[in-house]
Order: C-alpha cells, then sequence, then structure tokens
C-alpha cells in the first residue's frame, strides 16, 4: 500500500532488493530511513525519470544503502542554504559510516550510503525501507 501510495502522489516507481532481514535500534532506523528518504526525495526533484532502484544489504555489521537512479544532472547539486546532503552525511556518520554518490556519463546518479550497525533492537530492516515510503511523502 505504501509503494502505490508514493507511486500515485510522485509518479515514482521504486524497485527495493534486501539481502536479509537486520535488526537494528528504533534510533539508528529512523536515521537510515531518513537518509534513504532524503535520497528518494532528491530522485523526486531532479531525476530525468520516475523511477529508482534501492538495495540494501548487510554484510557483517554493516548496511550498505545503494539509490540509483536518471539525474537531469551530469553531478549530484550541493545549493548553497540547502541541508539536504549534509544531513545524509552527518546520520551517516553518527554510525561510522558515509555517504557517496557517483555520476556517470550517462547522467545515472548512485547514493551510496553505510551504516555500522548493532544486532538485537527492535526494528526488521524491511520495515524501515517501508516506514520510509510513508514518511518520504509527507508535506
Amino acid at each position: 500500500r505504501a509503494i502505490n501510495f508514493f507511486k500515485n502522489r510522485y509518479e515514482l516507481t521504486v524497485a527495493f532488493s534486501l539481502n536479509h532481514d537486520v535488526k537494528v535500534a528504533a534510533t539508528a532506523a529512523y536515521d537510515i530511513q531518513r537518509v534513504l528518504a532524503e535520497a528518494l526525495m532528491n530522485v523526486v526533484k531532479h531525476g530525468s525519470t520516475k523511477t529508482a532502484t534501492v538495495t540494501a544489504e548487510v554484510a557483517g555489521t554493516q548496511l550498505t544503502l545503494k539509490i540509483i537512479n536518471q539525474s537531469r544532472h551530469h553531478q549530484p547539486l550541493a545549493k548553497k542554504n540547502h541541508y539536504g546532503i549534509a544531513g545524509m552525511q552527518e546520520r551517516a556518520a553518527k554510525y561510522n559510516g558515509q555517504v557517496t554518490f557517483q555520476a556517470s556519463q550517462d547522467h545515472t546518479i548512485t547514493v551510496t550510503a553505510t551504516f555500522q550497525i548493532k544486532e538485537g533492537a527492535q526494528w526488521l530492516a524491511q520495515s524501515w525501507l517501508l516506514m520510509t515510503i510513508r514518511l518520504s511523502v509527507k508535506d
């Protein structure tokens, strides 16, 4: 239902891939989903197509998110007085991670966010992926 709402509101199709569930603390889940929400909003605002691919891979204690889409711009933009990218990087840094941006010649933008996570708390990774869709569409 959440994916349909996102599709209807923004005409965005999101394909998810998750290699396996992992439990993370609620505060970490919130920060991770906010990074993902910001990346998806950037797809809505700057994408040349209305599709995005999101993969979440867990290896040991590292979670890696990749958000891939076609952009109207050749490289990611960082505007003055716009703090989306800085906020993404700050949230990842709280978990000894980082956010990187890669632009290819065909205008494909790949946002890669890594987080060092600790297992054992409340939320499943798949739950925060679905929650992100709901939160990213609020005004």
